[in-house]
């Protein structure tokens, strides 16, 4: 990604290294060239400075705009060569050849090795330094005076040296941005965590809200009923109400029960509680005609035929009693909560590694809307909201998680007016 320019000093690259040295090759561009252009001015206005002064630092300056034109815009490196060049030609011949090859601009001649390392890649402070001494070289002969060799073998000392500290500093700061990129990195990943964990925490207080609005809801209706009802008892003396009076006592009281079952399981589920607790072989079959035993007599009073299609084979599952009664019961008091009149067929089989459950109804049916949420707690469809039967949207959730939990799954197919066909697979145990 390519960064934002924010100042004519800054440059569009996407190497960190590379902005930084044509960043500093800018700033030194821009020193030089406000000392270039007072040198002309002062040159202008001063009777004893000659007029090429005036000239030659004129001509500096648009050099070192043209350098910076190539620097922003075209190529780091190429602007740094030209730049190095320049410095080491205007050093060379600012003095007499003599005082560059053996005398007091020969000092001078370092500081392009130095800024070298700096402005291009450290091995750049090599180059500079075979260049400043084929320059010196050349001065030498021009001048028919020794090549200096004490002073080359000095302009490689500094080389040197600067190669070594832009080495260590290069590899510093590829360090220091490593850091920053796994500080970032781990920022990010917590703030990721945070944001799951705070959406999470959301969901659980809208949850909660939910919870206590559905269950107040629930709680509501057979309380108000057992309190009427037992004050009815207690006013009134007739006792050939007293059996329905009775009847009525005990639906609402069973009624509260389940909420309150309904409640610990969803509280187990949350807690982890069943995924704890010790497993066994249940024969499935059992469980099943034990629930429907119970459910017999109020199957009949609704007018709704129970119909049990058992496998002959074994059809042993691992769980424990209490959650294999918790999901067919669950089940099958849906089932015939929202079944009008009918039948329902219950049936078990072998399939593989997996025993199967299905419990066909011929009740009011799931609109297919509803289909994809009839697994979340407290959700209840629009027919059966807009209907006086009673519950709280938990039913299904428990059972699901239930079976989940112990390996298994749960299918719906269901079509308005045609009723539910309800399918759980277990996984099956071949114990014993």
């Amino acid at each position: 990604m390519i960064e934002k320019q924010r100042s004519f000093l800054d440059v569009p690259s996407s190497d960190p290294d590379d902005a930084r040295r044509r960043r500093l090759l800018n700033i030194l561009l821009v020193a030089l060239t406000v000392v270039s252009l007072l040198t002309s001015v002062i040159a202008l206005f001063s009777p004893d400075a000659a007029s090429s002064l005036a000239m030659l630092g004129l001509g500096l300056s648009i050099a070192n705009g043209i350098i910076y034109l190539i620097n922003r815009f075209y190529s780091g490196p190429l602007a740094a060569g030209i730049f190095l060049v320049m410095l080491t030609l205007i050093i060379s011949f600012g003095d007499e050849p003599v005082e560059v090859v053996q005398g007091r601009t020969l000092f001078f001649l370092s500081f392009p090795i130095i800024v070298g390392s700096i402005l291009m890649k450290p091995t750049a402070s090599f180059w500079v330094a075979v260049l400043i001494s084929l320059v010196s070289a050349a001065l030498a002969v021009a001048a028919a005076v020794p090549v200096n060799l004490v002073a080359i073998m000095g302009f490689f000392t500094v080389a040197f040296g600067s190669w070594l500290s832009a080495k260590t500093l290069q590899t510093a700061l590829v360090d220091l941005r490593s850091i920053n990129r796994e500080l970032d990195e781990r920022v990010e990943a917590r703030t990721y965590e945070l944001a799951e964990a705070n959406d999470r925490l959301t969901e659980l207080d809208q949850l909660k809200s939910k919870f206590v609005s559905e269950v107040s809801h629930e709680l509501r209706t057979p309380v108000s009923n057992l309190m009427i009802y037992l004050d009815i008892l207690e006013l009134e003396n007739q006792p050939e109400q007293r059996t329905t009076y009775l009847s009525v006592l005990r639906e609402e009281t069973n009624r509260l029960t389940q909420l309150v079952n309904d409640v610990l399981d969803i509280s187990h589920l949350d807690l982890g509680v069943y995924s704890r607790s010790e497993t066994e072989q249940i024969d499935l079959n059992t469980v099943i005609e034990k629930q429907v035993a119970s459910l017999l007599v109020r199957a009949g009073v609704l007018g709704i035929k129970l119909d049990l299609k058992l496998s002959d084979q074994p059809v042993n599952v691992r769980g424990n009693n209490e959650q294999i009664t918790r999901v067919v019961s669950n089940l099958l008091g849906n089932a015939i909560k929202y079944t009008e009149k009918g039948s329902i067929e219950v049936a078990t089989s072998v399939e593989g590694d997996r025993v199967v459950l299905e419990i066909n109804d011929t009740g009011m049916g799931i609109a297919p809307n509803d289909l994809d949420h009839i697994f979340e707690r407290f959700y209840r469809g629009e027919n059966v909201s807009q209907s006086t039967i009673p519950g709280t949207g938990l039913g299904l959730a428990i059972a699901h998680e239930i079976v989940e939990s112990l390996g298994g799954r749960v299918q719906i197919d269901s079509h308005v007016g045609a009723g539910t066909q309800v399918t759980v697979q277990f996984p099956i145990s071949a114990e014993g």
